[in-house]
């Protein structure tokens, strides 16, 4: 697995790209997916303007209810992103491995992360699973699984179970 942590994306160069649009069309699911990855809690707007449609939703099926359980919009997206670095720090995202589907459109992604909380200090660790759909080269909709248990703990919400 590649941890990358911000640095490493940044030097990847991912979020600060001058991309057309006309590059973008033909970026692949995975392509997307890693450039999504990137902007968390330091988004770039012109690149996330190129790879979010103006009509994606990002759903959580799995958040706590006081949580965010769906974002619609690309700059409701942009908005959520843009805040992740207001509640966790030092952000890392392993290398994604990214399942194709027989539809060019759509993938299956597994990544790791972790980050310190703000709040309690704690390390926050996780494994993501996201179903990504695109659209005209752009990311039309988002599923990402997590699991919430590890989210309350690490902000205090709940103690950790069976402790």
């Amino acid at each position: 697995m590649l941890s990358l942590s911000r640095t490493a994306l940044k030097s990847a160069n991912w979020k600060n790209l001058g991309v057309d649009s006309s590059i973008l069309r033909d970026m692949t699911v995975s392509e997307l997916l890693r450039r999504h990855l990137a902007m968390f809690g330091n988004v770039n707007l012109a690149t996330a303007e190129q790879i979010y449609a103006e009509d994606i939703s990002m759903e959580f099926p799995y958040a706590p209810q006081h949580h965010t359980q769906r974002l619609d919009g690309r700059q409701a997206v942009i908005n959520f992103v843009s805040r992740v670095g207001e509640f966790f720090r030092d952000f890392e995202i392993g290398d994604p491995v990214v399942h194709q589907t027989t539809d060019p459109s759509l993938a299956i992604a597994e990544y790791p992360g972790r980050a310190i909380s703000n709040e309690t200090g704690k390390e926050y660790r996780q494994n993501y699973i996201s179903v990504i759909t695109t659209r005209d080269g752009q990311i039309a909709h988002i599923k990402e699984y997590y699991n919430p248990v590890r989210v309350l703990v690490t902000t205090n919400e709940i103690e950790e179970p069976g402790s």
